[in-house]
């Protein structure tokens, strides 16, 4: 936090000192050429205006374009087109599609305190009662894993039966134990706020345990960037100009934007390092906290289609939905994560999978299909370090 006033005061400083110097400049630069005090006012009214025009053809050329777009989520097609590939079935995915629809429609998320909660719904295939998506079953004698984490864990890629907690669930169960797993997953959630979601839960007992499947949206928000050419030694001009255009809400701001802000890897990185650590930290605080209660916690890493090895076909057809900047991003975020907790306990690493390369399971980057939510359960169960904190 000291360093964030520190940089902070550093910008506003430095460009306080540019634009005095800036305008002094201006000022010494007009009375050189004699510019009468009506010229410089229409000069600086003529740039006014032209930049009141071009904010206003940008809005109107937005709103054309997006006139003439398919609102329907590229999610919900990719999804749509994923499914009728996979054969086999074990549902209609036509009434699981309409229902989903229905879903879409009645919003995902509502906020609830500190935290979001997932959207109460009944239906065939979605059912979600009390921000708790439906699982296989439930037995009050039985002990219980809590998986909390985003959409990757909401599942709504599949049916009640066939999200990641349910198959972890039928796996377990298939090994001989007897467990409750219940989805406390959100879509959009962080791990930041599904600590919080943990702390609200009434439902948590001695001997539960906490099963945080994270990775994809604690990497994804962070861009590193910096400003094209010689704006890349101006302090803060990507902090400033990006809080302007979000505050403003201006065209021109973000096609200035745009233009002159680029990606920076090494950026990238110190945001990435600095993300993993504050993550880690905030694990070992939760880990304590929760031990002293008998209730013990999982961190898994979960798996995308940069970390794992899926076919050149699949891989083709799906990266036109991503952004090129996208595989760097969480290639190195995912680097930093098994850096910083390479000697955790409680840490568990599922990000790359070998065994699902021969399978195409992703709908998009982050999200599998019911299909890879069981080959990821079978994954889990298996993994010696699972059965170790579980059975």
């Amino acid at each position: 936090m000291r360093n964030f006033w520190l940089r902070a005061a550093y910008y506003l400083l430095f460009n306080i000192a540019f634009f005095s110097i800036a305008i002094a400049g201006l000022k010494r630069l007009f009375d050189f050429l004699s510019f009468s005090t009506i010229l410089m006012n229409l000069i600086f009214f003529c740039l006014f205006i032209l930049i009141l025009t071009l904010e206003i053809s940008i809005r109107i050329f937005n709103r054309k374009n997006n006139s003439n777009k398919n609102f329907e989520s590229p999610h919900r097609i990719l999804l749509e087109q994923r499914l009728i590939t996979i054969s086999n079935s074990p549902f209609s995915i036509k009434t699981f599609l309409a229902e989903l629809d229905i879903y879409y429609k009645f919003g995902l998320t509502i906020k609830t305190g500190n935290y979001r909660s997932p959207v109460d719904f009944q239906g065939e295939y979605i059912n979600i009662v009390s921000g708790i998506r439906k699982g296989l079953f439930s037995d009050e004698g039985f002990k219980s894993i809590f998986m909390l984490g985003g959409s990757t864990v909401a599942c709504l890629e599949g049916p009640d039966d066939w999200t990641l907690p349910s198959r972890l669930q039928k796996n377990i169960c298939d090994s001989g134990k007897k467990f409750n797993v219940v989805n406390l997953g959100v879509s959009g959630s962080t791990t930041f706020d599904r600590f919080k979601a943990a702390i609200s839960c009434s439902l948590l007992k001695p001997n539960d345990i906490l099963f945080f499947w994270f990775g994809v949206n604690e990497g994804k928000g962070l861009w590193g960037r910096r400003g094209r050419g010689a704006l890349a030694y101006w302090p803060g001009y990507v902090e400033i100009l990006g809080l302007l255009s979000r505050r403003l809400n201006l065209q021109v701001l973000r096609l200035i934007y745009l233009v002159t802000v680029v990606f920076d890897e090494n950026a990238q990185r110190r945001l990435a390092r600095s993300r993993a650590k504050n993550l880690k930290k905030q694990f070992d605080h939760e880990s304590d906290r929760w031990s002293n209660r008998n209730v013990k916690l999982i961190a898994g890493l979960q798996p995308t289609i940069f970390s794992s090895k899926v076919s050149p076909e699949h891989r083709s057809e799906l990266s036109k939905n991503w952004k090129p900047e996208m595989e760097k991003i969480m290639k190195i975020q995912y680097e930093e994560f098994r850096v910083a907790f390479q000697n955790s306990e409680y840490f568990l690493d599922f990000s790359q999978l070998d065994k699902l390369s021969s399978h195409d399971i992703f709908v998009d980057w982050a999200h599998t299909s019911w299909k890879g939510n069981e080959m990821i359960a079978k994954e889990i169960v298996s993994s010696q370090k699972f059965q170790k904190i579980v059975f």
